[in-house]
């Protein structure tokens, strides 16, 4: 909680980038939040809604929205640009974003938070993984 709070009183610096970033993360975790709450008003508690999502899952989402769906987030072009380069950089950025995310707040209820913290860094970490394979050259046979 306290990264939490140091984060978003840190002062950011303005540019089209950083909209890009921002919005980028907004919308994530807005689409994250909404989704828990769908679960939650069909029966399901957050907290067993979000441990049902797999970081596998959430990294395709936000693979998803990054990839097919830049209009949400990108106004600048900067997505393109990141996508043209291919999975290596793609996933390397979606890691570092989705790093990000995992640093907003989810919900009032701690357990729950907690848990889309974990969430959003375990997906993280499947991106981070994705970008390893994807800079692997093959091998010779």
């Amino acid at each position: 909680m306290q990264i939490r709070r140091s984060l978003s009183r840190a002062p950011r610096p303005a540019g089209p980038t950083n909209d890009v970033l921002g919005a980028f993360i907004a919308e994530i975790v807005a689409r994250h939040v909404t989704w828990i709450t769908r679960r939650e008003l069909a029966g399901t508690p957050g907290t067993l809604a979000v441990r049902a999502l797999s970081a596998e899952d959430l990294a395709a989402a936000a693979l998803f929205y990054f990839r097919d769906v830049p209009s949400i987030y990108n106004p600048n072009q900067d997505g393109f640009e990141i996508n043209a380069k291919g999975d290596a950089v793609r996933f390397r950025q979606l890691e570092l974003w989705l790093r990000l995310c995992a640093t907003q707040s989810f919900s009032d209820v701690a357990a729950d938070n907690a848990q889309s913290v974990l969430a959003f860094q375990a997906s993280a970490h499947v991106c981070g993984i994705s970008r390893n394979r994807a800079r692997r050259v093959p091998s010779e046979t």
